[in-house]
């Protein structure tokens, strides 16, 4: 995996759909553009800016990871978290003599999920099916009621808004909950 650094301030727009509360989002008062109004909810939309970005320059095999904070506004003022997110789309593996084409899956970001989850100690967490518009299909590990890790599909809806001609494997991990074990 290749890291990625995003700036905070996104489009506020993309939290307007997919599962997203609007109301959560913390606006910029003052932006200087539309595409810097506000602060991220999730990695994800910036991350897959850089996917585009890649894919425009015939760069399709990508493994991103991002360490970044989230922001939310709620009744109680404001909030940030530290996400480690994930991202593997193109081939699994670069095609050689030993190896043919692979398309990555789903099964190969949970591989690198369930390594890190190893690391903090958090082996064999409850795995749900886990229903978000974000994804086409996905899953969560559970740390008693509370999701601590999403892994799944990006929607094709999403997909094709931002450009990007094949499938996208995304995990977020809440780094709180793992670092705390």
């Amino acid at each position: 995996y290749n890291e990625i650094m995003n700036n905070s301030l996104t489009k506020a727009e993309y939290f307007t759909d997919y599962g997203f509360i609007a109301d959560e989002t913390v606006e910029i008062l003052n932006p200087l553009s539309q595409d810097l109004s506000g602060m991220r909810q999730s990695l994800l939309f910036s991350g897959l800016e850089n996917i585009a970005y890649n894919n425009n320059r015939q760069r399709l095999d990508l493994r991103f990871f991002e360490w970044g904070k989230t922001y939310k506004k709620g009744e109680n003022g404001f909030s940030e978290s530290m996400q480690l997110a994930l991202f593997t789309t193109g081939e699994a593996f670069p095609e050689n003599w030993m190896n043919s084409t692979q398309k990555t899956s789903i099964f190969k970001i949970r591989e690198a999920v369930e390594f890190i989850l190893g690391k903090g100690g958090l082996n064999n967490l409850p795995v749900d099916e886990y229903t978000n518009p974000v994804y086409d299909y996905a899953l969560s590990y559970n740390q008693g009621k509370k999701a601590i890790v999403t892994v799944g599909k990006v929607s094709a809806k999403i997909l094709k808004k931002m450009g990007i001609k094949q499938d996208v494997f995304y995990a977020e991990l809440d780094w709180k909950s793992i670092a705390r074990g």
